[in-house]
């Protein structure tokens, strides 16, 4: 008898933001402090990406520094409430938008440098 193994995770994200007890962004909160709302994208044949989440009329975007190779593609987060095992879809660039679950989220302490919640989100296979 075979085992079934996992296949390797096509993508994963990790972003900082403040959110409410429900799950959703705390939008004004997170507006007024973007330079602190810090993403990370990992892809096991690319590597280690970090960008920042920018919120623009209630719409969440994931932008890339200017130096990345990703600079040119913005992905638009699709979705209202971040709670584990809720599924969001991500869309890069204009390319078609991809499914992805939230994993986790954990709750951070407050200070200077970071939020007070880290989602971990990963695709869909």
């Amino acid at each position: 008898m075979g085992r079934h193994r996992p296949q390797p995770e096509w993508c994963r994200f990790s972003i900082d933001a403040p959110l409410l007890t429900d799950g959703r962004i705390r939008y004004h909160e997170a507006q007024a402090l973007q330079d602190k709302c810090k993403v990370e994208r990992f892809k096991p044949d690319e590597g280690h990406y970090e960008g920042r989440l920018a919120l623009n009329d209630y719409r969440l975007t994931i932008v890339w520094p200017d130096r990345s190779r990703l600079a040119l593609l913005p992905v638009r987060v699709f979705g209202t409430h971040f709670t584990k095992g809720r599924l969001v879809a991500l869309r890069p660039g204009f390319g078609p938008a991809q499914l992805f679950e939230i994993t986790g989220v954990e709750h951070l302490p407050t200070n200077e440098h970071t939020m007070s919640d880290k989602l971990s989100i990963s695709s869909m296979h």
